[in-house]
């Protein structure tokens, strides 16, 4: 997994 994939999901997370 890349950082920007993690950071990706936490920020879809959020929006969810």
């Amino acid at each position: 997994m890349n950082l920007m994939n993690l950071l990706f999901i936490l920020v879809s997370s959020l929006i969810s």
